[in-house]
């Protein structure tokens, strides 16, 4: 059931909750999770997301 959760996690990019989950958990289940792996796989993609954001922001506001 865990392992569906963090999965669903890493579809939304909600590297927060994975966050919590993976200070949470005994080493053993977050290697057999790949917790690290999809944390940091969410984490780049929520500041990618944040950069795209506020660069279409910053355009929108100084060239239009």
């Amino acid at each position: 059931m865990l392992k569906i959760y963090t999965s669903i996690l890493l579809v939304y990019n909600r590297s927060d909750y994975l966050f919590v989950i993976l200070n949470n958990l005994e080493e053993k289940i977050q290697r057999e999770l790949l917790l690290k792996e999809s944390y940091n796989i969410s984490e780049k993609s929520v500041k990618r997301i944040h950069f795209i954001e506020n660069t279409f922001k910053f355009v929108l506001k100084n060239f239009v």
